[in-house]
């Protein structure tokens, strides 16, 4: 057997043959290696696109919620400047209404009125 290793590797041909023979399986190896290697950057890259498509979903509710916050605090804002703007007219309803009473009550009846 060593012979015909000796006889083969000394002949031209034989030596071709051998080199063919190792590049053969030098790149069997590779495909089997590079096999594995693939599904992981195909599972890697699948998980990244589904975790950039969660984040634009987040983003995209984030941004809703913002939009309606800004719309209830405009809002807020809107029904506060009335309610602020009816309490000053009030007060100055009541401001002017205050000197135009004359109507008194007299110690009298004050104190009959507490006795009760």
């Amino acid at each position: 057997m060593l012979a015909l290793a000796a006889a083969v590797w000394k002949s031209r041909t034989g030596a071709v043959v051998i080199a063919f023979l190792a590049v053969a399986a030098a790149l069997y190896t590779w495909h089997r290696l590079d096999k594995s290697s693939a599904v992981r950057a195909a599972v890697t890259s699948y998980v990244a696109d589904v975790e950039l498509a969660a984040a634009e979903a987040e983003l995209a509710t984030a941004r809703k919620r913002a939009e309606a916050a800004e719309a209830a605090n405009f809002s807020f804002q809107r029904q506060l400047s009335e309610a602020e703007a009816i309490a000053t007219i009030q007060a100055q309803e009541l401001d002017n209404y205050e000197p135009t009473s004359r109507d008194v009550v007299d110690q009298r009846l004050l104190d009959r009125l507490s006795n009760r």
